[in-house]
């Protein structure tokens, strides 16, 4: 029927009866082939007034699906015009952002379905066609107009064809009759790039448009000192490198920033449809690993949104306000970390100078490597930590529910980790400089919470990640003796001590709940202690009896005699930190001594299990250790201490009847020396936890779930053909169905990986300095 009687009939009826004239062009698309010619039909889909969530509910998946299948061609033409209008704004400077609006959300609605393999059965596109087809409501007045009959069975495409490969990076697809339809022009210019390179481009150009996303005039600075290819007046919002003040914002630029940030995200999706992580993404390669001004600044945008975000209101309840303001962190946060994500040194196991090689290239990494200025690296641990806290800080206030509780706390864990693995700066200022006793007790706070359900197996694994990777700084220990003042709203021992007895308190809690999931971390968590160990002032008698008692589960005699050696193991680390603690601090740990003292059996017997039924009058009975582990046991220093203290101690008991209680025996600890009894004081061993091939490949499955299970408003992902992980709860003959489960646990073990590569990165030096 005539364009323009449309046009006017549109213009007289209301936004309902829009969405139904643009749902009829959904419609012809699947049913019947449109010429790219037909620049009335084009026009209309994306001169319409219409919301992202329009869009997102007009345009369903299975739309997508029979327009792959079916209609190849026009899904193909539909991607170009959205380019094409893409490209139109950028280069005009256009002023209406109508067309440019819709076609990134459009872009944002197909891409991720076309990433699908495609392999739907006949069964499932006939239901789906049905479904459609009684679903849809016909405006009054154009009931013999719209075509809405269902689409034909037939698919133009051979079988195992590549239509991302061929459409993106080669700009052709093949039609019915065999031949190539070829994309060589955009608008009135030869296109010499493929179009997913012109995608991202265009979609980086859209993101530091003047007006759209970026405030039309500027009065920020070009240039800042120390911070090459960064160009303020592009930012979106201050913080680091620019003061905070100095850039505004308004609630449209933020729309515009969340829909061009969706569709950033929509063309990353990719990698979701592959089984493997660490897959050569080309719409993420071609966007983040080549060093500009307009990539660098993105990056600090998207940095600088989500660190000075404060959830707090100033008022009870007020944070319940500027839910947009989230969505844009989110956003932010989802795009950030899909970009870091990236790159070629997770892809094949490369020597050091390689991978120095690819950060220097990567424009994220590169980015977030060079904050070391001070003041900068202060406003991003401040900003990070405040989000860390703001769990804690909802479960603290006098009103309940006073203070809304954000949900990007996973996002927030691995946006730490990724900073800390790039820039080794940031992470040897954080432990010397910052409060990094209020990061940990928040990191704590979040691996509490998530101990008890399996699904949140990702925020204890991350947490401990990140806390095994600060404890390889001696800094580290020696900012933990800080007195520990918070208060938790969790069931904790009475203790007045330090954050170390936090740490021995907290990591007994959880290894305690004996939880099938957790037990690979045991090994993670120990490694955390006695890296600390040597640096560690003073224990109290409650953190000194919660290491006895993981002493007395991991020496237990049928538990060290297990092939696995993990109980082997923790042993061993367990002895180590003991004797750290008796060689380097023995004034300050006298608690430990005198728990040691009340448990000494546990000693004795492990170190009867050292040697033969032959030898000495150990128990016949007792199983031995085989003599190929029998030299890793290192626990002489402490048989001397025992023997050297327990013989005082017996002549403090003669002299002191009735004694001076538990205190009067810690004061006598206090005043032994044990100077020439121990063993030579070995050299402090500090493992450095170095990320391997398989933590890569666990951190970034891990992303690409959340980011699943966040993205739902409006939904842009279905995890019915998703390959990178397993959707809980869903069946492959069941329809999609998003659930709270969400992507189950890789079979991988990234933390048996971690604690070996920190084993195997490891330092050594004299001894701690007070």
């Amino acid at each position: 029927f005539d364009v323009l009687s449309l046009v006017r009939s549109t213009a007289n009826m209301g936004a309902s009866d829009s969405k139904y004239i643009f749902r009829h062009r959904v419609n012809q698309l699947v049913t019947r082939p449109i010429s790219a010619t037909d620049h009335g039909f084009w026009k209309l889909v994306f001169i319409s007034q219409l919301s992202t969530e329009d869009i997102f509910s007009l345009v369903q998946p299975s739309d997508v699906r029979r327009l792959r299948r079916r209609q190849p061609t026009n899904l193909a033409t539909l991607i170009f015009k959205s380019i094409e209008q893409l490209h139109l704004f950028v280069t005009d400077k256009r002023t209406d952002y109508t067309s440019a609006r819709n076609a990134i959300r459009l872009l944002a609605r197909l891409v991720p379905f076309v990433f699908e393999n495609g392999r739907f059965d006949s069964k499932r596109d006939v239901e789906e066609d049905e479904v459609a087809h009684a679903s849809t409501h016909v405006p009054p007045g154009l009931e013999n107009e719209l075509e809405l009959g269902p689409p034909k069975a037939s698919s133009p495409l051979p079988e195992g064809y590549d239509f991302v490969e061929h459409f993106f990076w080669q700009n052709r697809l093949i039609t019915e009759d065999g031949s190539d339809l070829l994309f060589t022009e955009l608008g009135d210019k030869p296109l010499n790039i493929p179009l997913g390179q012109l995608m991202m481009q265009l979609l980086m150009d859209a993101c530091v448009y003047p007006g759209f996303t970026i405030p039309a005039n500027s009065k920020a600075p070009k240039e800042v000192p120390g911070y090459p290819h960064l160009d303020p007046s592009k930012l979106w919002c201050g913080g680091v490198g620019v003061p905070e003040s100095v850039i505004a914002t308004s609630y449209q630029l933020d729309s515009n920033r969340i829909d061009v940030l969706r569709c950033l995200l929509a063309c990353a999706t990719q990698t979701l449809y592959e089984r493997d992580s660490l897959y050569h993404n080309k719409f993420i390669d071609c966007f983040a690993t080549h060093i500009n001004t307009n990539a660098v600044t993105l990056c600090y945008s998207l940095l600088n949104v989500i660190i000075t975000y404060n959830p707090r209101g100033s008022l009870p309840y007020t944070s319940y306000m500027g839910v947009y303001r989230e969505q844009l962190v989110d956003g932010c946060l989802h795009v950030l970390l899909t970009m870091l994500d990236y790159g070629h040194y997770q892809r094949t196991p490369a020597p050091a100078e390689e991978s120095a090689d690819a950060a220097s290239t990567h424009a994220f990494w590169n980015t977030l490597k060079n904050i070391t200025d001070e003041s900068d690296m202060k406003v991003l641990f401040t900003g990070l930590n405040t989000l860390l806290g703001n769990h804690l800080f909802a479960s603290n206030t006098y009103l309940p529910g006073s203070q809304k509780t954000i949900g990007c706390h996973a996002e927030i864990l691995l946006l730490l980790w990724k900073v800390i693995d790039v820039n080794k700066t940031f992470r040897a200022r954080l432990c010397k400089k910052f409060d990094v006793c209020s990061l940990v007790t928040h990191l704590l706070y979040h691996m509490v919470l998530a101990m008890g359900e399996h699904t949140k197996y990702g925020i204890l694994q991350i947490t401990t990640f990140i806390l095994l990777a600060l404890s390889g700084e001696r800094d580290f220990g020696v900012s933990l003796n800080a007195p520990f003042t918070k208060t938790l709203p969790i069931p904790l021992p009475m203790f007045t001590g330090n954050h170390i007895d936090l740490l021995v308190i907290l990591f007994q809690l959880v290894i305690f709940q004996n939880k099938p999931w957790i037990k690979p971390l045991y090994d993670c968590m120990l490694t955390i202690l006695v890296n600390v160990s040597p640096y560690t002032k003073s224990l109290t008698m409650v953190s000194a009896h919660k290491l006895i008692s993981l002493f007395e589960i991991f020496s237990n005699p049928k538990n060290l005699l297990r092939s696995d050696r993990k109980s082997l193991n923790n042993t061993i680390v367990l002895l180590e930190l003991f004797n750290n603690l008796i060689q380097y601090q023995y004034e300050g740990n006298v608690q430990l001594v005198y728990a040691i003292i009340l448990q000494r059996k546990l000693f004795e017997r492990l170190e009867a299990m050292l040697y033969d039924p032959t030898e000495g009058d150990a128990d016949p009975n007792l199983p031995r250790l085989p003599p190929a582990v029998r030299e890793e046991i290192h626990i002489h220093t402490i048989s001397r201490m025992l023997k050297h203290v327990t013989s005082e101690l017996e002549t403090y008991y003669t002299e002191n009847k009735p004694g001076g209680g538990d205190r009067g025996v810690l004061q006598f600890l206090q005043k032994t020396t044990l100077v020439g009894l121990l063993p030579v004081p070995h050299a402090i061993l500090i493992r450095r936890f170095e990320s391997q091939t398989h933590t890569h490949s666990w951190v970034s499955s891990w992303t690409w779930g959340i980011i699943y299970l966040r993205v739902t408003e409006p939904p842009m992902l279905d995890g019915s053909s998703i390959r990178l992980f397993k959707i809980s709860g869903m069946a492959e003959e069941t329809p999609p169905q998003r659930t709270a489960a969400g992507p189950a646990p890789p079979t991988a073990n990234p933390a048996a990986t971690a604690a070996a590569a920190a084993s195997s990165s490891s330092s050594s030096s004299a001894g701690p300095s007070s």
